[in-house]
């Protein structure tokens, strides 16, 4: 379908209201759409390859940005606190890369190319994101985020380190330190990042690249108190070690315990390995006594509770990834199949949860 290359009206103004909403004027980046001829909703995530359509809109009511392929400006009226039209468009007409790309392009232009009024919406999400909906009376609407349009968009949250990973295939697992502490990483919708590292605290920026699920550190600073201990020293040192100013990060994100694992790789066999709930403790977590033993185990592993009847237990791996869970439990589980080392066993009762360590040997 040819894409309308210009298209020019002229809309009857009522008048021209003077109180707009200064969130409006930003760069917004399309997520996902509604067409009324075309069930569902469609991702922008789903085209392929990638796009990243974007709408900048200025204080002046001008507005620029990018399909799929092509490049647009034009001018928009602001006619009260939740109504605004498009009065010009004037777009690039290139053939894009696939068909995936065209569709995606001309569903995205139908909007600007609506001789009636469009009702929009500015919601604020967490971490400082921002979402404007814009709907068309016939039962079409554009979904954007004042942030771009990552692959994984759920990076935007409050992290903590599990562990740090070496060239060697060794590492340090922050449940290991001792004393502990307990690192943690905020990453906002700017992609600015903070957090507590043992005694001092960082912050720093990441920059984007459309081309791939990388970022580069664009600058980082922490205060660099000396800690009370010389294990809480040397992790802050290894730890800010990693942050190289101009140094390219590849990120993804997996789902243990239900949730999420963030790995940043600085370079191979360098990685921050973060997850989204705080870090297993055994003193904060240990709600109903349970006895587990042997441990360490090698073969059987017996668990036992004096008071409550085990509901289930479920073994994790030292970063959190879920390696079995045991419904209806009775006395034993089989052990022989965990990987040497530190895992966790959490064991479920009707009055609560028993976190442990569990060596394998």
């Amino acid at each position: 379908m040819k894409k309308i290359v210009v298209l020019a009206f002229s809309l009857l103004l009522s008048f021209q209201s003077f109180a707009q909403d200064p969130e409006l004027y930003r760069t917004w980046y399309l997520h996902e759409y509604l067409i009324d001829s075309t069930p569902g909703y469609q991702d922008v995530r789903d085209v392929n390859p990638p796009i990243f359509p974007n709408l900048t809109i200025t204080e002046s009511l001008e507005f620029s940005g990018i399909g799929s392929c092509n490049t647009f400006t034009g001018t928009m009226a602001y006619y009260n606190s939740n109504v605004f039209g498009f009065t010009s468009f004037l777009a690039t007409n290139e053939d894009c890369e696939s068909t995936q790309q065209d569709s995606a392009e001309s569903h995205y232009f139908y909007m600007f190319e609506q001789e009636n009024n469009l009702y929009f919406d500015l919601q604020e999400l967490d971490f400082g994101v921002k979402r404007l909906t814009v709907d068309f009376t016939l039962g079409s609407l554009w979904y954007f985020s004042s942030v771009p349009l990552l692959p994984m968009p759920e990076i935007y949250n409050t992290w903590y380190l599990s562990e740090m990973t070496v060239e060697t295939g060794e590492g340090t697992v922050v449940i290991d330190i001792d004393p502990s502490i307990s690192p943690t990483m905020d990453i906002n919708a700017d992609l600015s990042f903070n957090g507590n590292s043992a005694c001092n605290e960082y912050l720093g920026e990441f920059m984007y690249h459309e081309e791939g699920n990388f970022f580069t550190i664009h600058n980082f600073d922490a205060t660099l108190n000396l800690c009370d201990y010389e294990s809480h020293d040397d992790f802050e040192t290894q730890f800010y070690s990693y942050f190289g100013i101009n140094a390219d990060v590849l990120y993804y994100i997996g789902g243990p315990f239900d949730n999420h694992t963030l790995t940043l790789e600085f370079a191979t066999g360098y990685e921050l390995v973060f997850q989204s709930t705080p870090l297993l403790s055994i003193n904060e977590n240990t709600l109903v006594e349970i006895k587990i033993y042997p441990n360490p185990a090698s073969d059987q592993l017996f668990i036992s509770s004096e008071n409550y009847e085990i509901e289930n237990v479920t073994i994790y791996s030292a970063l959190g990834r879920k390696i079995q869970k045991v419904e209806d439990f009775e006395t034993s589980t089989d052990a022989s199949h965990l990987s040497e080392g530190m895992n966790f066993i959490e064991v479920t009762t009707s009055e609560g949860k028993s976190v442990q360590k569990l060596i394998k040997k």
